[in-house]
């Protein structure tokens, strides 16, 4: 059996959003956590079940599927995936079940399963459940290492479904992802070394800091903090191996360390700061003399179409589109704009440089639909209030925009600026 890419993987999961579009009845601005939590259910199962199995031959059967100290997590019988797909009644009990016993089996995962009820028929039905169940259950579909084309393949699609779903609060998470390209030039522009110590203040789900732990080794370290707790336990869980790290749920502008850092990266982050001077401030002073600061930013709307195309659109039919302290995407969109507020806050030796890389929404149907599923509650309200000719205009001048970027099989490929900059602490 071929391995599974992360292309398929994703489709996968936009597979699983098909199922709760069609059959459930919660909002898509809530589909991240019943797919995350059903993702992370089965990756752990199959893992599980492949270990136990592999373990077999030297211990037997009863100590290699009912010893916790034989596995990195331990699944508990009633807890399998194999209980839960043989399941046709309660499921969403069942489901909730398994998630309690897998934490109280399982101390670093407290809070990462339950965080969601399926037990919930509203939301839920038996229905919605036995599809998503099934869909997760898929032949092909395994998610044991094995089963991977390679290691990183569940931690990309983990990224992937945190950049496309919306959050609770209707912000596209999507608009603020680390594509993998701009890691791993961040990180080389940062040129971490082997014994230092190095702070990621707005670290997300871990992207950079997992490449920057494996720069410091083992006689450096590195904190990442973030305001989100969901994320920080996406963190732990995949640096789980990661001895040199701290990760903590805290806020990048009031943050504060006695020991003062050789680098501290932040990523995106300057978007959601009313005040990025100050917290730009707050790094320098837990910047070593002569440390280095390192951050990326969305280049201007201009050179995203992806949001830019949409934007300038809907700004025509709703001029009051961008609710009141939005963070505006143009608000670094510049070398020389990033580059002034960065001066402001009394870092030297500034360097920005731009790169672009390609991103791909499918095809315009495709993308339009997922704009309008996932757009933010308050503007989605503002658009319902169009009239259907206004709607239809609408939808057609975002199409006219979007054709110098549409290839000919209809895909349409964007253009995608991002600003890197590194600077020095006086």
């Amino acid at each position: 059996m071929s391995k599974l890419t992360f292309e398929e993987l994703k489709t996968h999961l936009w597979h699983a959003a098909d199922i709760l579009d069609e059959k459930g009845g919660i909002d898509p601005n809530e589909y991240r956590k019943p797919i995350l939590g059903m993702l992370f259910l089965k990756r752990l199962s199959d893992v599980f079940e492949d270990k136990a199995t592999s373990l077999e031959k030297k211990y037997g059967k009863d100590e290699a599927w009912n010893d916790p100290d034989r596995h990195p997590f331990f699944i508990p019988e009633k807890s399998r995936w194999s209980e839960i797909e043989n399941t046709f009644e309660n499921i969403g009990e069942t489901i909730d079940k398994a998630c309690i016993e897998i934490e109280k089996a399982n101390s670093k995962l407290k809070g990462v399963l339950t965080n969601i009820t399926y037990n919930n028929k509203n939301d839920y039905s038996d229905d919605v459940l036995l599809s998503l169940v099934s869909h997760f259950s898929e032949k092909d579909r395994r998610l044991g290492n094995e089963d991977l084309e390679n290691e990183d393949v569940f931690g990309q699609a983990y990224e992937y479904l945190l950049g496309q779903f919306a959050d609770s609060a209707g912000q596209k998470a999507g608009e603020f992802f680390t594509p993998r390209e701009i890691v791993q030039l961040l990180v080389e522009l940062l040129e971490p070394k082997e014994g230092m110590k190095i702070c990621d203040p707005t670290c997300g789900t871990g992207a950079v800091t997992k490449k920057l732990t494996q720069k410091v080794g083992k006689t450096g370290y590195v904190v990442g903090t973030d305001t989100s707790v969901t994320a920080i336990k996406i963190a732990k869980k995949w640096n789980e191996n990661a001895s040199n790290l701290l990760l903590i749920n805290s806020d990048a502008e009031n943050f504060s360390f006695k020991e003062k850092f050789d680098i501290i990266t932040c990523q995106y982050a300057l978007f959601f700061f009313p005040n990025a001077v100050k917290a730009l401030k707050n790094m320098r002073n837990s910047l070593k003399k002569s440390g280095k600061l390192g951050i990326s930013v969305h280049g201007h709307k201009d050179r995203v179409p992806f949001f830019g195309n949409i934007i300038d659109a809907v700004t025509e039919f709703i001029p009051d589109y961008i609710p009141p302290g939005t963070p505006s995407l143009d608000r670094f969109g510049t070398k020389k704009s990033l580059r002034d507020e960065v001066k402001k806050s009394g870092f030297s030796k500034i360097l920005v440089k731009d790169f672009v890389f390609r991103y791909s929404p499918g095809n315009f149907d495709e993308y339009w639909k997922n704009y309008l599923k996932y757009v933010a509650k308050p503007i989605k309200k503002k658009l319902n209030q169009l009239e259907s000719s206004q709607k239809k205009e609408l939808k057609e001048t975002v199409k006219e925009n979007t054709e110098p970027f549409t290839k000919r099989n209809g895909i349409i490929e964007f253009p995608w600026e991002v600003l890197i900059l590194t600077a020095q602490n006086n």
